[in-house]
């Protein structure tokens, strides 16, 4: 992101959303965060590649977290044999969001960029937002086919078939899923380092950013420049 006389924004220095692929936000908040660096170095005469070094600092303890979420995420979505379950997961969602408000405006803030990534792990906000009736989730998978007789038994069917397929598809290739479990395990050691050297960012700096004891969660907040 620096080198000497050089700090890179925005998509040249490959900060896209890696969920969803948008980077205004982040082109925004990063020419906002080099511009603070720049300014320093004006006034001290300093343009060596330490002092812009600043600038990827700032950035990470703002954002690297959300980033290594969102590689995380874009990891474990992006192997074809388990294409069956991720589409399965999208319907199931698709269903449940209908009667919950709270938990559609949550999974459209995380897929458009609206809400923090990390909000994904935060037990607190998750529990605000997730429907917790096991009735909700149970009818949800049951619901019925457009040509289904019985949707307990088609469902059952089509989870075998699933099943059967996912199997196969793994054991014809297993080198290439052993590197893609690899790939994930590294992105999430990655990720629990990120915590561990306490580099959150914004949660730190704002009680709402895992949502708010008592009352109707608020969870789309404009993003801080």
């Amino acid at each position: 992101m620096v080198a000497e006389w050089v700090m890179v924004i925005g998509d040249a220095a490959n900060l896209a959303d890696p969920i969803n692929g948008g980077g205004i936000h982040n082109a925004m908040e990063s020419g906002h965060l080099a511009s603070e660096v720049a300014l320093e170095a004006i006034a001290g005469g300093d343009f060596s590649r330490d002092f812009l070094g600043r600038y990827a600092t700032r950035w990470n303890g703002r954002r690297e977290m959300d980033w290594r979420t969102g590689e995380l995420m874009l990891s474990i979505a992006k192997n074809p044999n388990l294409r069956e379950i991720y589409l399965l997961l999208i319907q199931t969602i698709a269903r449940a969001i209908g009667d919950n408000p709270d938990f559609e405006e949550f999974c459209g803030g995380i897929f458009s960029g609206t809400l923090l990534a990390r909000k994904c792990l935060c037990p607190r906000t998750l529990l605000g937002v997730t429907p917790l009736d096991p009735g909700t989730w149970i009818s949800t998978l049951l619901a019925p086919h457009r040509y289904a007789t019985s949707p307990l038994f088609s469902h059952c069917v089509s989870a075998a078939c699933v099943l059967l397929k996912m199997t196969g598809r793994v054991l014809k290739a297993p080198l290439t899923n052993l590197e893609w479990g690899t790939e994930i395990l590294a992105k999430a050691l990655g990720l629990l380092e990120c915590y561990a050297k306490g580099r959150h960012g914004l949660p730190a700096q704002s009680p709402a950013d895992c949502g708010q004891p008592g009352g109707r969660h608020r969870i789309v907040e404009p993003r801080r420049f």
